[in-house]
Order: structure tokens, then sequence, then C-alpha cells
């Protein structure tokens, strides 16, 4: 059994020597080799309160079948593991979990359970009750969240695991996971979307955003209240990286979202070398009400292996209905 492992910021790891998402290896060319693998947990929000997810299970899955990284009874003392939270940080899962080397087809995440709270106080559970105790007004529908469990998005060859210690980062997407509410019905609707790459081979594109302004450096530009009654401003705007090549092992394109900060920064820590189209999504959901942005964006950028780069978006205008 083990104890809440603790949480680490976004600069510890990548000062490690091998920066890497998912698991790095080191050298040994026997048959026996032994694969030393570590977990870490981090989230890009989404346009929520809160959200806890109950994690059963984390897994491989190859030709010998299931290989454990975070077993049943270690996910046990995690609990409820709120995910908003970890937003410039990531949770240690496992450390130096040994299983054989060699590839591996999937990786799964197991759910057994999540609780969603809105911004307005409404709280959505699948399988689960609200940490705090609050009342549930409504369920958390989670159609993916089977036996078998989610599979994580992995690019490339990275789950090809030689014989050494590997560290591997998985970034469950709050925005794109929970942005589904059913309107009218009383539920929201879950997607999960976990992403798994190696920090080590890896880039990162940082950037701002900000709204149209004239010669003057006057705003020309104001995002409106949404709905009404609710301020907005450049934190509901949501910056998205479209990979041209990487795919997962079903053959959809590798897509991330992060958060803006108040002051208009953001970054995509750990993007996997490929041309990527930065993007934004047009439409936020608030409730009943949506908030439309119009904006310039970076659009085709190159991230190669240990990339640190800048990109900048324009919002040229902003409405809600």
């Amino acid at each position: 059994m083990i104890s809440r492992l603790p949480v680490r910021r976004f600069a510890a790891l990548l000062s490690l020597p091998l920066l890497a998402v998912m698991a790095t290896a080191c050298s040994d060319s026997t048959s026996s080799q032994v694969a030393s693998v570590s977990l870490a947990l981090t989230d890009a929000p989404g346009d929520v309160d809160s959200v806890w997810v109950d994690i059963r299970e984390i897994y491989l899955q190859g030709e010998n079948g299931r290989t454990p990284l975070l077993s049943e009874d270690a996910a046990a003392d995690l609990e409820l593991v709120e995910l908003t939270q970890l937003a410039g940080s990531t949770l240690d899962l496992v450390s130096d979990v040994e299983i054989p080397a060699g590839t591996y087809g999937q990786m799964r995440f197991v759910i057994d359970g999540a609780v969603l709270e809105t911004e307005g106080g409404e709280v959505f559970v699948y399988n689960a009750i609200h940490p705090h105790g609050a009342t549930a007004t409504g369920d958390l529908k989670c159609p993916s969240c089977s036996q078998s469990g989610i599979k994580v998005q992995l690019p490339g060859d990275v789950a090809d695991l030689e014989g050494g210690a590997h560290l591997i980062v998985l970034d469950f997407d709050v925005s794109q996971s929970f942005g589904h509410e059913a309107g009218g019905s009383g539920m929201w609707v879950m997607h999960p979307v976990i992403r798994g790459a190696e920090v080590g081979f890896t880039g990162t594109v940082s950037g701002t955003v900000d709204v149209e302004r004239d010669d003057q450096d006057a705003p020309l530009v104001t995002i409106p209240e949404c709905p009404a009654g609710t301020p907005r401003d450049l934190t509901a705007f949501v910056p998205r990286a479209d990979a041209q090549t990487l795919t997962d092992d079903e053959g959809e394109a590798i897509t991330a979202t992060t958060t803006v900060a108040q002051d208009g920064t953001f970054t995509f820590p750990f993007l996997s070398p490929d041309e990527y189209d930065f993007t934004y999504e047009s439409e936020v959901a608030f409730g009943d009400e949506t908030l439309t942005f119009t904006a310039t964006a970076p659009g085709i950028v190159e991230v190669t292996l240990g990339a640190n780069l800048t990109v900048e978006y324009v919002v040229t205008a902003a409405t809600c209905s």
C-alpha cells in the first residue's frame, strides 16, 4: 500500500536529465531486461470549477496480457484525485515499478468514478460522492469508462520500453474530457482524453493571448459577461494544438488543449516532436450560454526535441449568446 503521493511543479520535472512524459529506459541488451517505470499525472483544466476522479488501475497491454503500473491496491490510497488542482504541476502516482522490457501496444487508465462541480455549484457524479459532501444535482455519464479502461493517446513508438528507468507523465485533458453538457437533460457526458509522451523526447510551447489593441495600446475588444452577470476574461480562451502526423493507435490525431492564466500566458509543456496547428476553441460553453471567440492564431509550428518556443494569439471579437 502507498500513501498519498506528492504534487510537484513542472519546473521540477523539467530539471530532470531525461525529460519524458512517458517512461524512459536505460541500456541493457540481455533478454531478461526489466524496465523501471514511474507515472506522474497532470491536467489542462476546462471550463468547470472542479473535477475529481477515482482511479482504479493503470496498466500496459502487451502480447502477454496486462502488466500493472498502478495496481488496484495502490490506487485505493489515492482516493479522489482533484484534476483541476494539477494545472502547472504533477501528481506522482507510482515510482520505479519494474516490468519486463519490451513493446506494449496500449496503456489503459481505468476510472471507477468521477465528480464534476460547475462554476454555478451544480454537482454531477458518476459512481462517486462529492468529497466535501455536496449534494449531487445530476448524473455524470461515462460511456467509455468500461472494465477495460480508457486508452491513453501514445504518439509514435513511446510504448517501446527498453531496459532501464522511465518517467511517464499523463495529461488528463479536462477541457476535452468534460466539455460535454447534455443541455436540458440534467447530466454531463464524460469522454476522457488522456495523452502520454516521453519527457525526454518532447518540446515546450509557451505563449500569450491578448485582445486586439489600437495604436495607443487601448483594447478594441471586450470579453463579455457569459452568462449575463458572470464576468469573463482571457482565462476563458482555450488554445489548442493539433498534431499533423502523430496519431494514437486508433489513427486519431494527437490533440492538446491548455489553460490561460489571467495575465494571458499559457504553456504546452510536453509536446512530442511534430508539426502542430495551433488553433483555439472558437466556442466555449458556460451552462446554456456560449462564448464565441474570433482570433488570429499562430497556425503551423514545428516542435522539435527540446524546443522552447513562443507563440501569440490575438482576440479580435468575443460574443455571448
